[in-house]
């Protein structure tokens, strides 16, 4: 499901990681791209996938805690039945209120992924590390901006 309020390469980014398709260290060793370590680039852990980095980071399994209180959406829902990038992009459907507030929950999700990717890279290729209180800080302001 695609939200009209968020930009567009927010949603093309959300469709990217739900297929797999973002050039993660794991997928670009996939493709003989040798990129060296293909460790968790926020907590240098687990593998530096998708998957591994929307559901199973540390530090992303924070950024959805504080985002899902947020939103007022329990938080068990995003750590019991989020197994896949699918699972977090539908806990939509577990929001309460109107389908207005279930599209708007549904952006913040979007903008989750996409926050969580900038947090990525800017540790990856400038060195800064990702604080939690400032991403989702800048998760609820992307948000809000553009409701």
């Amino acid at each position: 499901m695609w939200t009209n309020w968020v930009p567009l390469k927010c949603n093309i980014h959300a469709w990217r990681a739900e297929t797999h398709r973002l050039p993660t260290r794991i997928e670009l060793e996939k493709r003989n791209i040798c990129v060296g370590s293909t460790t968790c680039v926020l907590c240098e852990q687990g593998s530096d996938s998708t998957l591994y980095l929307v559901t199973a980071c540390i530090l992303t399994a924070e950024i959805w805690w504080r985002i899902a209180s947020w939103c007022k959406i329990p938080f068990f829902f995003f750590f019991f039945f989020a197994f896949d990038i699918r699972d977090l992009l539908n806990i939509y459907k577990g929001a309460e209120g109107g389908s207005r507030d279930r599209k708007i929950v549904h952006g913040i999700a979007v903008v989750t992924l996409w926050s969580i990717w900038l947090a990525r890279n800017d540790k990856l290729f400038n060195g800064k590390n990702a604080k939690v209180m400032k991403v989702a800080h800048n998760i609820k302001s992307r948000s809000f901006f553009l409701v």
